[in-house]
């Protein structure tokens, strides 16, 4: 939609600084770098990847999708190129939404670029453009309604003033009293066996896939990470409670 070329930087493998280097020419608009919150050596860091891109001119691009956690990280990574995009629901905003911080001049190109700018036709353009003709629409994918606006100011707020301490306590109850009611169900082993801090917990277990499915089947349905051994269950996404839930329904399913 953007009406751009795509250059990859580097292989699926590996990338370099002189890959990076590389892939930068005379019409390069941006370097577009992923935020994976992880160091590697066949990944080149956002820091280096500024440095090299800034040299030849070139603004970044960074995609910080979950790099969210603790706030002080968000705060550092936000201020880390000239455009840092985060997924606003990991911090508990809406699906759908996210946070775009930056260069105000880059904000504004953005902003122009959203369905929401065009709004004198902007009904003409959602029922002609997309639907009914042959008509760029330009943004249509990109709308999002104005209580979706307010909820993810409300949740960023929130989650830069929350008291993380008491939070990550109350997760890591959530997961001690999970691990404590299935631990000793018949061929179970948890990860983390021991310990107070438990804001993730995951459950080894024979046949893993086609406990999940049965999960996913149940009333409530119950939603997991899951590989060819083990269920992996994020406190974060829990309700203060509903971790019996879970633990009631893996005893149904396991005993």
């Amino acid at each position: 939609m953007a009406g751009v070329e795509l250059v990859i930087a580097g292989t699926p493998e590996r990338v370099t600084p002189d890959d990076v280097q590389a892939a930068i020419g005379p019409q390069t608009a941006a370097v577009l770098c992923p935020v994976l919150g992880t160091e590697a050596d066949a990944v080149v860091p956002l820091a280096q990847v500024v440095e090299i891109a800034h040299g030849a001119g070139v603004p970044v691009i960074a995609d910080a999708a979950y790099q969210v956690d603790p706030a002080d990280h968000m705060r550092a990574t936000a201020c880390s190129a000239d455009l840092v995009g985060f997924g606003a629901k990991y911090f508990n905003a809406p699906n759908s939404s996210g946070l775009l911080c930056g260069r105000a001049d880059l904000i504004d190109a953005a902003r122009a670029h959203t369905f929401a700018a065009f709004a004198a036709f902007a009904a003409f353009a959602a029922f002609a453009a997309f639907e009914r003709r042959e008509l760029p629409g330009i943004g249509r994918p990109l709308k999002i309604d104005r209580q979706e606006v307010v909820a993810v100011v409300m949740a960023l707020r929130e989650w830069l003033t929350m008291d993380r301490d008491a939070r990550d306590e109350t997760l890591s109850h959530q997961g001690r009293k999970l691990r404590n009611a299935v631990e000793k169900l018949p061929g179970v082993t948890c990860d983390p066996v021991s310990g107070d801090r438990v804001t993730g917990l995951r459950v080894i277990v024979d046949n893993a896939p086609k406990l999940a499915e049965a999960l996913r089947e149940g009333s409530p349905s119950i939603w997991c990470n899951v590989d060819d051994e083990s269920l992996s269950f994020g406190l974060h996404t829990v309700e203060e409670g509903d971790e019996m839930v879970i633990a009631d329904r893996l005893k149904e399913l396991l005993s």
